[in-house]
């Protein structure tokens, strides 16, 4: 099924897989291509690592979220292939920049706006030169950017004027989608640490891990915490004295073990999570779970993928730590083919993972904002540091563009006592 474009012509199937309403020059295409390339490299080297060692941390936990040099984070897609880098070199700060903002590390401006060289506040001597360390590769980031330009006299305006206009005055304007590939370096591979020691100091503190205190019990989550009790999520979520922990497609509903069960609170928030990225598949949300998926088959494979890799971003993002489960890496590394024969393809998932991780972001936002301001208005202290939702889209769920199923997912959960464990596995996404 074709898309319409604004000036009424049909976009094609692979203009609608790239995601944007016109196509790109050659040279654009191949920029992207390499760049996907790397990140199925990454993601396949992730992947084949991992044997017999169910406890491995799928990130490296003593990790912060990933950021750009000016404090910026980045968002799911990035942020998740920026950790996995992180991990493999060994980095120890999470923070990235480009190769033109590494050099104006070296240079301020006078009052009449003259380039002159950065010097030393105290002393007035000149900063030793930052630069990339001889050797050094770049990794790209991608960078959306939503253009939208009026047809008759080109004029740009903001997207977020232009969906305030009423549906006659948007059809005066072509939209543009487009994702723009930048190199980056991480702050490791440059000298920063010895001509900048302050600086980096500073991005060291900035971004050292969450420390979690010890009171003899487990470690909560408040807003999901609140979540659960008050049924805020999309689905009912039933902590159940039981050995099973799953999303039922056919029931909309997830069912966990009771937080008492696992060894720590973390490992249950993160069990948690990826039922809930399972269950922002539905066909009244994001729509993956259309169709029917058969346990074991790809279909269900990649749906673990998503579920595996939208619970890591969100555990990373809110200092969880996440580790990867036993059942979990038969079906990872059953994906391997499909990255090694189509590398690109790794963006359709990606792009599945950023939409499932920013929905449940979205409520824990929400949840934790109203949580804080009860806070306030109790007169109890109040974490100073606001977590906002990137205005670019990193968290905000984007309309999902799959087609509306046929049916609903999943079969009749009223089965017999006598239903073998495979029917078991047919009609729910298990762990």
């Amino acid at each position: 099924m074709s898309r319409w474009r604004n000036n009424g012509t049909a976009e094609s199937s692979e203009d609608q897989a790239r995601g944007r309403w016109h196509a790109k020059p050659d040279f654009v295409k191949d920029k992207e291509d390499k760049a996907y390339d790397q990140f199925a490299d990454m993601m396949i080297k992730k992947l084949e690592e991992f044997t017999g060692d169910w406890q491995k941390p799928w990130f490296n936990t003593g990790l912060a979220w990933p950021k750009a040099l000016y404090g910026k984070k980045y968002n799911g897609m990035n942020a998740l292939m920026l950790s996995f880098l992180c991990e493999e070199k060994g980095y120890q700060v999470p923070v990235f920049a480009t190769h033109p903002r590494i050099g104006s590390l070296n240079f301020t401006e006078d009052k009449d706006g003259n380039r002159v060289p950065a010097v030393n506040p105290k002393t007035g001597e000149k900063l030793p030169f930052v630069h990339i360390l001889k050797g050094e590769s770049s990794f790209p980031v991608f960078l959306s950017q939503t253009n939208v330009v009026h047809k008759e006299t080109k004029e740009r305006i903001p997207y977020s004027d232009y969906v305030k206009l009423t549906s006659e005055e948007q059809e005066k304007y072509n939209v543009y989608h487009n994702n723009k590939v930048y190199p980056v370096f991480n702050v490791d591979q440059t000298n920063l640490k010895e001509a900048r020691p302050e600086l980096y100091q500073k991005l060291v503190e900035e971004n050292a891990p969450k420390q979690l205190a010890d009171e003899g019990k487990m470690f909560a989550f408040e807003p999901i915490d609140k979540m659960i009790s008050d049924n805020l999520w999309v689905c009912p979520i039933k902590p159940t004295q039981g050995d099973r922990a799953f999303y039922s497609p056919s029931k909309d509903e997830i069912v966990v073990p009771v937080k008492g069960q696992f060894d720590d609170g973390e490992a249950f928030y993160g069990q948690l999570l990826h039922e809930m990225v399972h269950s922002t598949g539905h066909q009244d949300r994001l729509k993956r779970l259309e169709g029917g998926i058969t346990f074991g088959d790809a279909k269900y494979s990649r749906e673990e993928l998503v579920a595996e890799l939208g619970k890591a971003i969100t555990c990373q993002r809110y200092g969880i730590e996440a580790h990867l489960k036993e059942d979990t890496l038969p079906y990872l590394k059953g994906w391997l083919q499909s990255l090694h024969e189509e590398p690109k393809y790794i963006k359709t998932v990606l792009n599945d993972v950023k939409q499932a991780s920013g929905m449940i972001a979205v409520h824990i936002e929400e949840i934790a904002a109203k949580l804080d301001e009860n806070k306030k208005l109790d007169g109890r202290e109040v974490d100073d540091e606001e977590v906002s939702i990137d205005d670019e889209g990193n968290t905000v769920v984007t309309e999902s563009e799959h087609l509306d199923p046929d049916k609903k997912q999943g079969e009749d959960e009223n089965s017999s006592k006598e239903e073998t464990e495979t029917e078991q596995h047919k009609r729910v996404f298990h762990r």
